[in-house]
């Protein structure tokens, strides 16, 4: 057991600290430790938005919009424009909700397996992450193709 007081490592049946003498208390269970944990290493559902990614939505939902009136007034190629503001959307889509991601993704499983009970893996995870990105950059680009012309 570590001291709470001065952080000296005593052994396991210890009552009082071997170097400072203050009392020791009961250690936690292995239960305790795994909750405490999972609360501080914040490992969050795949299917839940953290919160980066919920202001991340307003940011390509904005952009989108932006983009829309951008090319609908300024642009000589309103199609590229159209598209940039719609695949800004879809990252909005994606990053504000990956449980309606899962959803169709999901759907489309079960078209080819009987499995209803499948959950999204880290590579789901982190496959729905860089969708997202890959989204925005696009979008980004396909403003900058309709305003250039």
């Amino acid at each position: 057991m570590i001291c709470d007081s001065c952080g000296f490592k005593n052994s396991s049946n210890a009552k009082k600290c071997i170097n400072c003498g203050a009392e020791l208390k009961a250690g936690m269970s292995s239960e305790e430790i795994s909750r405490m944990i999972d609360r501080l290493s914040d490992r969050s559902d795949a299917l839940t938005a953290s919160e980066f990614e919920r202001i991340l939505k307003w940011i390509f939902f904005s952009l989108a919009a932006a983009e829309l009136l951008l090319c609908l007034i300024f642009s000589g190629q309103p199609t590229a424009g159209i598209l940039a503001a719609l695949s800004a959307l879809m990252a909005g889509v994606s990053a504000g909700y990956p449980n309606m991601i899962w959803a169709v993704n999901k759907f489309r499983i079960s078209m080819y397996t009987d499995s209803d009970d499948i959950t999204p893996n880290d590579f789901w995870s982190y496959g729905h992450k860089v969708s997202y990105w890959i989204l925005f950059g696009v979008s980004v680009v396909l403003l900058i193709v309709s305003l250039s012309w």
